[in-house]
């Protein structure tokens, strides 16, 4: 779930935080904003292939210090 007040927030939500709701403030989105925010929520899918860069090396950190001990 993702409180968003911008288009930036939306697509990050979604990229980096995988949020799969959409949460915005009825006082304080006027309509344009709104299509700002939903456009960026609906044109960013929900896992970017950043995911499997960073989780390899998470892994190869693990690696690193399970040999050490």
């Amino acid at each position: 779930m993702a409180l968003c007040a911008d288009g930036p927030t939306a697509i990050g939500a979604r990229r980096w935080n995988h949020a799969n709701v959409l949460v915005m403030s009825l006082r304080i989105t006027s309509p344009k904003l709104a299509r700002e925010i939903l456009k960026g929520w609906f044109t960013t899918p929900n896992r970017s292939g950043e995911d499997t860069d960073c989780l390899a090396q998470i892994g190869e950190i693990e690696q690193e210090f399970l040999h050490k001990g």
